[in-house]
């Protein structure tokens, strides 16, 4: 301090007094960091200053401040009171990129005045490629990417081919694969088998990870592309018939290996043009002809090539054309045709069935000499007898050729089953009823009585022992139906009923045997004549 007295200067010494600051303030002590950025490598670090500052905004000159800091990401060391007002602590940076907050307290209240902030910057790697060397169509292609300058990195490396065609590499990719990336080093597609030839390009395409910047290759960087040739082919030809006749078609064949190709084949006598084909799926292509001229002929087959196929000549085929030879075709041998009776048909016993059948000659024949059956055509085939039967036909052609034909038919045996209704017996002994039969046949009819006048047993149309005839009748059924049967008592039987010893009883036999068939029996016993 200086003053006057009297209005002159005071000259022999000044007073000198020292402001000093106040306690430290959290609201307007300071936190800073430097450098603000640093690489997210867990290694590198940022040092942390806290300037204790008072209520008025006045540096703190002196330590003894309790300063404790915090950080949202790293590590952060305990804090150095540096004894001058300010307070130091390092962060160190963690293997994330990111932004660490870092904010304290001063001697226990939080430093609101501001926050330091600290960027954990990512790595930023490079990536190169190698492409495989060209091959043709249907060898593989690789690409071969480096990593380098990453921070440990991980994540993938995505390979995408493009083409064939375009320096753009827009589209659809051809190919795409994978890889799992575990730091800086070399990795390797997997093997893309190529289809069509033209020019391939390659990307290869860094993900990043927490630590790392993605990154990529462009398309048509040097050493990123590969040109797929078109494959050799070979072509080979054959003759469908060598030597061959004047006027005759002769069919060429050309069978081209290679990559699946497509096109047209030219077929050559020497180095005239003879046609053309079209390969098919199986690398095949033909071509017909019936023009060739009785000589001695060099043909060739000459596939052209396609997008991805080279072109290639086959093998010469020494095609041989002789003078035309008239020969005699050989006589074909007959044939016989059987419509009836049919093969393993079955036919009624009796049925009127007539036989049909047909002889031909064969190709270049001379002609039928003779067509025997077992009965004649139209005639009626073999049905009187049940079982079963074979009808053969002969046929014989003009120069002597034979050939026989059998079938077999089936007779079926007729039925025997009849019935008998209405069955009456006059007071006088006649006894008449209805017999229905199935077919034609014989009926026999046989009544029979006791000598005691007793029934007892009795055999079919013959009397038993102790019994004697009281009818009998025979009778012919000329066709199905039902017919009416009277049978009258002979002279025993009407002595019977005028003399009998008590009511008279009498047995009925009656016979039927179908024409051809097997005889049936019915027996109806304990009848009574009428009173």
């Amino acid at each position: 301090m200086s003053g006057t007295i009297d209005g002159n200067p005071i000259t022999s010494g000044d007073a000198l007094v020292t402001f000093a600051p106040g306690a430290a303030s959290g609201a307007t002590s300071t936190i800073s960091a430097s450098p603000g950025s640093i690489a997210a490598d867990g290694s590198s670090t940022s040092t942390i200053t806290v300037q204790a500052e008072d209520a008025n905004g006045n540096d703190e000159t002196s330590g003894g401040d309790t300063v404790l800091l915090s950080s949202t990401a790293g590590s952060l060391t305990g804090v150095t009171d540096v004894g001058d007002g300010t307070y130091t602590a390092t962060l160190t940076s963690s293997t994330t990129s990111g932004t660490a907050d870092v904010s304290g307290t001063i001697d226990g209240n939080a430093i609101t005045s501001g926050d330091a902030f600290v960027i954990f910057k990512p790595g930023t790697p490079t990536i190169a490629t190698d492409a495989s060397p060209s091959v043709v169509v249907g060898g593989t292609v690789t690409d071969t990417a480096t990593v380098s300058g990453g921070r440990r990195p991980t994540g993938t490396i995505t390979f995408t081919l493009f083409g064939p065609g375009g320096s753009t590499c827009s589209g659809a990719p051809a190919f795409t694969t994978t890889k799992t990336v575990a730091g800086d080093g070399t990795y390797t597609s997997d093997p893309f088998t190529t289809t069509a030839a033209g020019a391939y390009h390659w990307i290869a395409a860094y993900s990043g990870d927490a630590s790392n910047m993605a990154t990529a290759t462009n398309c048509g960087d040097v050493d990123a592309s590969v040109t797929i040739g078109q494959a050799s082919t070979s072509t080979s030809l054959v003759s469908s018939a060598n030597p061959s006749t004047s006027g005759a078609a002769v069919t060429f064949t050309a069978k081209v290996s290679g990559t699946s190709p497509t096109g047209t084949v030219t077929f050559k006598d020497g180095s005239s043009t003879l046609g053309t084909g079209t390969l098919g799926s199986s690398g095949a292509a033909s071509f017909t002809t019936s023009s060739l001229s009785v000589a001695t002929h060099s043909v060739t087959a000459v596939y052209g090539d396609d997008a991805n196929n080279l072109p290639s000549t086959s093998n010469t085929v020494t095609q041989v054309v002789d003078q035309q030879v008239v020969s005699q075709p050989t006589p074909g041998m007959p044939s016989v045709s059987i419509t009836t009776p049919a093969s393993g048909a079955s036919y009624r016993f009796g049925q009127d069935v007539r036989a049909s059948y047909s002889c031909s000659d064969g190709a270049n024949g001379p002609g039928i000499g003779s067509c025997l059956g077992t009965v004649a055509g139209g005639s009626p085939i073999n049905s009187a007898k049940a079982g079963k039967h074979s009808f053969v036909v002969t046929a014989t052609s003009k120069d002597g050729k034979t050939v026989t034909d059998t079938v077999s038919y089936t007779v079926l045996r007729p039925s025997n089953r009849f019935t008998v209704s209405h069955l009456k017996i006059s007071a006088g002994g006649t006894m008449t009823f209805d017999l229905k039969l199935p077919g034609p046949g014989t009926v026999d009819v046989l009544g029979t009585a006791w000598n005691d006048n007793l029934a007892t047993t009795a055999s079919l149309l013959q009397p038993a022992a102790e019994r004697f005839t009281f009818a009998r009748h025979h009778q012919m059924a000329q066709r199905r139906g039902t017919i009416l049967v009277t049978v009258g008592a002979n002279a025993n039987g009407l002595r019977l009923i005028e003399h009998y010893r008590y009511r008279v009883v009498i047995r009925l036999a009656v016979s039927y045997t179908p024409s051809g068939g097997t005889q049936r029996n019915m027996i109806k016993y304990g009848l009574h004549p009428a009173r």
